[in-house]
């Protein structure tokens, strides 16, 4: 599986069973967000304050919603999944959960 950050390690002795796999991950291309999908996001974005925790799934809107929030600040992100507007929001600073109350980010994170 791909590395990510966070507290992600396994202890060795948690793993029952480990399978090698001959394919990589199935990864699901994200649909290019249309008009409506961006009309939707512009009207989100306003409503999500400085310092919020957002929770978005995979798809047009929410990545369209994503870009809308490039002038928010201490963004957090408490998700099961996340698409690329996530990765972009944290590598422009804006996602940085510095500001969630539930799992905080460890102090080793690069992000």
């Amino acid at each position: 599986m791909p590395w990510t950050h966070g507290d992600t390690a396994i202890e060795p002795a948690a793993i029952d069973l480990l399978v090698p796999a001959a394919v990589p991950p199935i990864e699901l291309p994200a649909r290019l967000a249309g008009r409506i999908d961006r009309a939707i996001a512009d009207h989100v974005a306003p409503l999500i304050p400085d310092r919020a925790t957002i929770e978005l799934g995979l798809g047009a809107i929410p990545q369209a919603v994503t870009r809308a929030l490039g002038r928010k600040q201490g963004i957090g992100v408490h998700s099961g999944a996340i698409g690329d507007g996530i990765a972009d929001l944290m590598e422009a600073g804006i996602v940085d959960n510095r500001h969630k109350d539930l799992t905080p980010p460890s102090p080793w994170r690069r992000w």
